[in-house]
């Protein structure tokens, strides 16, 4: 399956809040002219396949949404794609701690990888990737201290993974059409996504 045109980063403490399955039902909404180029990301830290797949038990959401989340600590269970497959995920992302970690075997998960450095996209794209999100493209407030790369860094990236790269930080509905001219084939948001999730739909609407 293509790499999603656009990504939502679910906010952290996401697992927390109450409301978070409508702000999943609300998205799925807003970006069904998308279809399936639309996916959320969940994003949790030093979780275990059984605590995926319980929390994931516990939300509810759109059957047709893309769903992905951080990469399990316990991922060479022989088992644990087919578990999370099974419980709806379509998508593991390895965090910069898990970046150059070997992936050829990881099915039937796609699998997404960060990076920050377009000098390792081949690297990591050899590694075992379905997509590499490249980031930071501009400045962010998450990542203050960051030196955006710009387009001219993304496009590097893009020699190396033509067609696989997603662009993320700094990502705004004026500035998608940037990433895609660069080569980019989608964009990751956070914040927009979840309160102008509209504006960047009718941005990347002529994708």
């Amino acid at each position: 399956m293509a790499p999603p045109l656009l990504m939502a980063i679910a906010p952290d403490g996401w697992y927390a809040d109450a409301t978070f399955a409508d702000h999943l039902a609300a998205f799925a909404g807003a970006t069904e002219p998308l279809g399936e180029s639309a996916a959320v990301y969940l994003r949790a830290h030093g979780w275990s396949t059984a605590e995926w797949l319980a929390q994931l038990e516990r939300l509810p959401r759109p059957p047709a949404l893309r769903v992905g989340i951080s990469l399990p600590v316990d991922a060479d269970l022989p088992d644990a794609s087919e578990l999370l497959s099974e419980a709806g995920v379509d998508f593991v992302h390895l965090t910069e701690r898990d970046a150059d970690r070997p992936m050829q075997a990881w099915q039937p998960l796609q699998v997404s990888r960060v990076c920050h450095n377009p000098h390792d996209a081949r690297r990591r794209w050899l590694l075992g990737s379905t997509w590499l999100v490249v980031s930071p493209i501009f400045t962010t407030p998450s990542k203050p201290d960051a030196t955006p790369l710009g387009g001219a860094g993304l496009a590097v990236a893009v020699q190396s993974a033509p067609g696989r790269v997603i662009a993320l930080g700094g990502i705004t509905a004026g500035n998608t059409q940037e990433c895609l001219a660069a080569g980019a084939v989608g964009v990751a948001v956070q914040r927009a996504a979840w309160t102008n999730v509209e504006t960047l739909v009718r941005s990347l609407g002529n994708a």
